[in-house]
């Protein structure tokens, strides 16, 4: 884009491609797994909370609240991958774009400010690119970020809608099996039953 010096626009373009690239595997093509970087994310959250959990005594609550803090802090992280990388390419040319009233700050607070605004679809605000291009950029991240804001409803819903699934079948199981001919398989029996239990 002109303007831009190189290496912000290769670094705010390489953080965009990451984003389109994760949002795609996690979301649109959830059969082959969870995109590159949510899958990093999710390992390092779960290690995290494991490394907590063995020094705590309840370990199991704390090793429970990973999946819904992997589940919100993916589309957080979405948001922010849009918002720096589209920062990145406004800031080299931030103080050709006219605002009023004027701002008061300049530099990567414009730029994060400019683009924040525009991530989360609210418009322009008191800050208009200038050109065509910068104009044309400002539509796309406007669309992008309005697409991520419902990819992010459908990733969190279906994440909770197969835990909730889940856990219906676990409790079926246990309930099934609480009164049934395992309490007469001794050992074995025991053993079935904590593993039911273990999925409720």
């Amino acid at each position: 884009m002109p303007g831009g010096t190189g290496w912000e626009t290769f670094l705010g373009g390489f953080v965009l491609v990451v984003l389109v690239v994760d949002v795609f595997v996690t979301v649109l093509h959830a059969s082959s797994g969870a995109g590159p970087y949510t899958s990093l994310q999710n390992r390092v959250l779960w290690r995290v909370s494991s490394a907590v959990a063995a020094r705590l005594s309840g370990r199991r609550p704390v090793l429970a609240s990973s999946a819904p803090l992997m589940a919100l802090a993916t589309p957080v992280a979405w948001m922010t991958f849009l918002t720096v990388g589209f920062a990145l390419l406004y800031h080299p040319v931030i103080g050709s774009f006219p605002a009023d009233p004027p701002l008061e700050v300049q530099g990567w607070a414009a730029s994060i400010y400019l683009s924040g605004y525009l991530t989360t679809t609210l418009g322009v605000g008191d800050v208009v690119p200038a050109g065509a291009v910068w104009r044309i950029a400002s539509v796309v991240q406007s669309a992008l970020g309005f697409a991520l804001f419902s990819a992010s409803i459908t990733y969190v819903l279906s994440i909770y809608g197969r835990h909730t699934a889940d856990a219906a079948l676990a409790l079926h199981l246990h309930n099934l099996f609480r009164d049934s001919e395992l309490g007469d398989w001794g050992a074995e029996g025991s053993e079935h039953r904590s593993t039911v239990r273990s999925l409720a």
